[in-house]
């Protein structure tokens, strides 16, 4: 077996999703489809709601700073 690479593609559609499915099909790969179903607690909803709430302008930071601050794993 040869070098093998996982690719994550976001379809917009339904259209999308069966057009690429079967390219991969025709292609003899296989493939795994993901549901992208997140289940945020009623609780966590609420801290942000209130945090909505609660917030001023003063508190708010453009994407790009906030951006900045984030950490991803390699």
């Amino acid at each position: 077996m040869g070098i093998q690479n996982t690719f994550t593609i976001h379809t917009n559609s339904v259209e999308q999703s069966n057009a690429l499915k079967a390219f991969v099909k025709a292609l003899k790969m296989e493939y795994v489809v993901a549901k992208d179903e997140l289940n945020i607690p009623e609780e966590h909803k609420q801290i942000v709601r209130d945090r909505i709430a609660t917030s001023t302008k003063e508190n708010y930071i453009s994407w790009e700073e906030g951006r900045k601050s984030l950490k991803f794993k390699k």
